[in-house]
């Protein structure tokens, strides 16, 4: 996107994009991003006029536990301070898209709690201060699609409510193929699912 190259198929133009990286370091984002723009042949001066990407692989969740645990009071859950500072940079880049990588590092709040889990999704559409943009949010899928079986189920561990509060989900799964006797991968294919 922050080439204008095609996505799922459409056609785009050039708009800025923020990659908040709660998972990965520095170093190995600057090598990944290298490698792409090389291997897609990207202009690199393009690039880094529109696309921020920000190591947050030491900062605390954009969402989990406010102030002190009271006993009375039981936990209080929202926004943290760092979800606010994400706010100020995508104030002042004003990007069209920002990726939230991923939600197991900036959420902290318990997965299969359907409240919390709309409370997180509702904070993110809130990522922009003043007007609406495209977030995603990139979410691990459960341990047997992750291990390559093909399955009817929706890829998602935890609470549906992961699925029923976001407006558009992609599901990539990789179907992995194995000779019965040797276990030696035959073909692997990645099988992608909107819903």
């Amino acid at each position: 996107l922050a080439a204008g190259d095609e996505v799922l198929c459409r056609k785009t133009e050039p708009s800025k994009v923020l990659y908040y990286s709660a998972e990965d370091g520095r170093k190995r984002l600057a090598r990944r991003l290298q490698r792409i723009v090389e291997a897609a042949g990207y202009d690199p001066d393009q690039i880094a006029r529109n696309l921020m990407v920000i190591d947050a692989s030491d900062l605390e969740p954009l969402y989990g536990e406010q102030g002190s645990r009271s006993s009375s009071a039981g936990r209080l859950l929202g926004m943290r301070a760092d979800f606010q500072r994400l706010q100020e940079l995508v104030a002042e880049f004003d990007p069209r898209l920002v990726v939230i990588d991923g939600a197991s590092d900036t959420f902290d709040g318990n997965e299969i709690a359907r409240r919390e889990v709309r409370a997180f999704i509702k904070l993110l559409r809130r990522t922009h201060p003043a007007r609406t943009i495209g977030v995603l949010l990139l979410v691990h899928i459960d341990r047997s699609s992750a291990r390559g079986h093909l399955t009817n189920d929706d890829g998602y561990a935890g609470s549906a409510q992961w699925h029923n509060s976001c407006r558009r989900r992609l599901f990539l799964q990789q179907k992995v193929e194995r000779a019965e006797e040797t276990r030696d991968v035959v073909s692997e294919s990645i099988t992608l699912r909107v819903m």
